[in-house]
This record gives structure tokens, C-alpha cells and sequence, in this order.
């Protein structure tokens, strides 16, 4: 065959594999893609390949290690490597050949990430690092390239998670904003883009975690709410659109009740359920099709719970754990998932079974909760720490009230130690901020002797929040909390 039909057939190959990518059809995608790589390697096993099979090879390696990313990390650092060894090749580090200047920077974003999924924190920064710095040379040059462009808004909402590492929120509120500019500019050019509204839905959704916590509640809630209506709007829409969408119209009904709108966050609540039923007509029966199904089950804990009806939430809860239990696992990716939404779930139902005084119950699923976490793939030393420590006040409270204070006083004594270290930072992250009160309201009931201490220093603690936080359901709670034993 000569090296046109080969380079065609390979090329309508890709082209079908993205679309199964859309379609969340994680086997066709993967299959479809070999098959393309297989078509192609006579070309590209060449000593001197040409330029458009080096081209099409390197877009062929980058989409594989964008779909084996989470699944199979170090498959994708060695692919997204080669792809990135190529565009260099071709010219992307002199600008020489812009394409392939936009595509190293592309592939510089999911290599990043694959670098994230294994641990490697110090080398995902730098690869971020230097492809965000990529894109920024190309838009220079040309400032509407759409690769280029949707390398920077992918990166920029990356970088800010590192900097909310370093509790430097001003700053993580700046990328964020940043990348959700980046994609607003995308959708003027191509405004039904199914993959640019999927982006650009979640960017704007780590906008708003940021803005929470900064304890910017209503500008959080505001963005939700934009985002969520988003889903109503014409336009290409995939099964990945679809499953982001169900989840975060669950984000948003749970911050609607926390803030005491119970009719916003029954509305929310109806539109996920439009949105589960689209999404289900649109996705193929998988493990991970039910995985986005369940992920979004563990919000209604909350919801219920901020509602004022915790057992509703412990029996949500129980019902989406069953039902994550029952998930079949037939690669270590499913059993990473199957622990993602162990920990979610347990979480929740811990937080719910707390407030039913069921609190053996409580330190089951908090320690259930913490098995899973530590299953995990680390990520954050910051934001991992935080967890373990939430986590760990949630044993010692249950422990506390069953009896047993030296081993909560045990338990909780490091997380208040990490806690305070935090807060003696000086920064703006006011859930860490309420965490550390936690901490120590939670020190108070496993210590009786020090309970005066603690508590004071608690509510000086809390008395330092901003006052966009008031009306936040969890915090009306701890304060209530904390008067009941003083």
C-alpha cells in the first residue's frame, strides 16, 4: 500500500477513536487508536519517515497518552514523551513550525498530569511549567490558534492547584480566572465545540472551589449556577459533557442547601436527574458509566444533610456505597475508581451517622473512608495532608463521645498540630481556617483538662472568618457545637 493510503486509513482510524472518546467508550478508544498506530508503523518505523506520518504519529501517541493518563500513567509518560521528542523534531522549540509548537505544548499539559497520577509533583509542575510558557510563544505569534489556546486554559487551571498547594489563593484565583478567560475566547470561535464547553464547564467549576475557600460563598454559588445552566443551552453535547454536567448540578444543590436555599437545591437536583437520564441514553453499560452515575450520588449526602435530615443522608449513602461495592474491577484503574468513590461516600455517610449520634457507625465509615484515601494516588502534599487530618478529627469525635478520649486525644493531637502550622502561614484559605476550628472543638471533647483552652482558641479562630461565610449551614453547626460544651 502506498504511504497516502496508509496515512489516510490511519487517519480515519484516529478520527474514530475520538469520537468513542466523546461517547466515553473507553475500549473502543483505546482499540480504535492501536489500530491506527499499527496502521502507521510501517511508515513510521521508517529511518527516514516523512513529515506528515512523523505529524500523524505524534498526534496518534499524544491521544493514547491522553486516554491512558489515569489508567495506565507510565504507558502515557513514555508515549506523550516520544510525542513530545517529535514535535521537537518538526520545529516546535524555534516556532519554526507553529502546529507543532502548539501540539508540544498541548501534550506538555497531559504529560503533566500522567506525572501527577504517579506522585511525581516536582516534575508535573515543570512540565506544566514549560508548556504553558510554550503556548504563551505561539499565541504571541498567532494569537487565535486554537491549540495553543487550549493548552494555556487546560494549564493555567492546573498551575492554580499548585499554588492553592502553597496556600497562595490570590493567586490561584488569578490562573483560574486566566484559564476560564482562555476559554471564553475559544467558544467566540467555535461556540458548539463540544470539547471547549466541556473545558470551559470545568474551568469554571475550579473558579468556584476556589472562590469557596475563600470563603466567597455566593460568588462560588453564582458560578454554579452559570455552569449548571449551561446544560440547558444548544449545542454539541457528548457523554463526557453529559457526566460532568449530572455531577455538577449535584455540587451546585449541595452549596445551595448548605446556604439555606432548599428550593435552588431542589432544582438542582432535578436538573441533574435530566441530565443523569441524557447521559445515560448517550454512554455506553460500563464500569465507568455507573462510576459517574455513583460519583455524583455522593452529593446528595450532603445535601441531605445540610437539609436537616441525616438519616436520609446515612441511608443515600449506604444505598451508593452498596452500590460502588457491587462494581466490577477488572483493572487496577477500576479499583482506583471503586476507592475514589469509597472515600466520597464514606465521607459523607460519617459526617450524616454524627449528627444521628450513631457514632460507631461514624468511626466505621470514617475509617473506612480513610483505608480507601490511603489507596489513593498521591497528588498534593498540602491538600493530601488536609484530607488525612479531616479524616482523622472525624475518628477522634466519634472515639470522644463513645467513651474512649485517650485514643481520640492521640489521634487528634498531630491534626491540630498540622492545622495550626497552617494558619500560622497567614493566609486567605478559610476552609482551612474552619477545619483547624474543628480540629480543635475536637481536641476539646477528647481533652477535658485543656476543653477551655481549645474552645477559646476556636472560637478566635472562627471569629476571624469573613463575613461572606455567614449563613454557611456548617459553620452555624460548629459554632452551635462548640457553646454546647463550654
Amino acid at each position: 500500500r502506498s504511504e497516502a493510503t496508509l496515512l489516510g486509513l490511519a487517519e480515519a482510524l484516529a478520527t474514530q477513536s475520538k469520537v468513542a472518546s466523546l461517547e466515553r467508550d473507553e475500549k473502543e478508544t483505546l482499540r480504535l487508536g492501536d489500530e491506527a498506530l499499527e496502521v502507521l508503523r510501517p511508515l513510521s518505523g521508517a529511518a527516514q519517515p516523512s513529515r506528515p506520518v512523523m505529524r500523524l504519529h505524534a498526534e496518534m501517541l499524544e491521544s493514547r497518552g491522553f486516554n491512558l493518563h489515569r489508567r495506565e500513567p507510565e504507558l502515557a509518560i513514555r508515549d506523550l514523551q516520544q510525542a513530545r521528542e517529535i514535535y521537537n523534531k518538526l520545529g516546535a522549540q524555534d516556532l519554526s513550525n507553529i502546529a507543532a509548537a502548539a501540539s508540544y505544548a498541548s501534550s506538555g499539559y497531559w504529560l503533566g498530569l500522567a506525572y501527577g497520577v504517579t506522585g511525581r509533583r516536582q516534575e508535573a509542575q515543570s512540565v506544566f511549567e514549560e508548556a504553558l510558557a510554550m503556548a504563551n510563544r505561539v499565541i504571541d505569534v498567532m494569537p487565535g490558534h486554537t491549540t495553543a489556546l487550549y493548552a494555556k486554559g487546560n494549564i493555567a487551571a492546573r498551575l492554580a492547584g499548585f499554588e492553592v498547594d502553597e496556600l497562595r489563593m490570590d493567586r490561584a484565583l488569578a490562573l483560574v480566572q486566566e484559564g476560564r478567560q482562555t476559554w471564553e475566547g475559544l467558544l467566540k470561535i467555535a461556540p458548539t465545540n463540544a470539547v471547549y464547553r466541556n473545558n470551559y464547564g470545568v474551568t469554571r467549576g475550579e473558579v468556584a472551589n476556589t472562590l469557596w475557600q475563600l470563603g466567597r460563598f455566593n460568588e462560588s454559588r453564582r458560578e454554579r449556577r452559570e455552569l449548571v445552566d449551561m446544560g440547558a443551552k444548544p449545542g454539541d453535547v457528548s457523554a463526557f459533557y453529559m457526566s460532568n454536567m449530572m455531577v455538577w448540578a449535584t455540587d451546585l444543590a449541595a452549596e445551595e442547601a448548605e446556604l439555606g436555599n432548599r428550593a435552588g437545591a431542589a432544582e438542582a437536583l432535578a436538573r441533574h436527574v435530566r441530565f443523569k437520564e441524557a447521559y445515560l441514553k448517550m454512554a455506553p453499560p460500563s464500569v465507568e458509566t455507573d462510576w459517574w452515575v455513583y460519583f455524583a450520588e455522593a452529593n446528595k449526602v450532603r445535601v441531605a444533610l445540610a437539609n436537616g435530615d441525616p438519616r436520609e443522608g446515612a441511608r443515600i449513602g449506604a444505598a451508593a456505597l452498596a452500590k460502588a461495592e457491587k462494581l466490577a474491577a477488572t483493572r487496577k484503574s477500576h479499583e482506583v475508581s471503586k476507592d475514589i468513590l469509597r472515600y466520597r461516600i464514606n465521607l459523607g455517610s460519617a459526617l450524616a451517622q454524627e449528627r444521628l449520634g450513631d457514632h460507631a457507625a461514624a468511626e466505621a465509615s470514617a475509617r473506612g473512608a480513610l483505608e480507601a484515601w490511603g489507596r489513593l494516588p498521591r497528588g498534593s502534599d498540602i491538600r493530601d495532608e488536609r484530607d488525612k487530618a479531616w479524616l482523622n478529627a472525624m475518628m477522634a469525635r466519634a472515639m470522644a463521645r463513645q467513651g474512649r478520649q485517650g485514643e481520640a486525644a492521640t489521634l487528634i493531637a498531630p491534626v491540630i498540630d498540622f492545622h495550626r502550622k497552617q494558619y500560622a502561614r497567614r493566609h486567605d484559605n478559610r476552609w482551612q481556617h474552619f477545619l483547624f476550628a474543628e480540629a480543635l472543638y475536637t481536641g476539646a471533647l477528647s481533652d477535658p483538662a485543656r476543653r477551655r483552652v481549645m474552645l477559646a482558641e476556636a472560637t478566635a479562630v472562627l471569629a476571624g472568618l469573613p463575613p461572606t461565610m455567614n449563613g454557611w449551614k456548617p459553620l452555624a453547626q460548629l459554632r452551635e457545637d462548640i457553646a454546647a460544651i463550654r
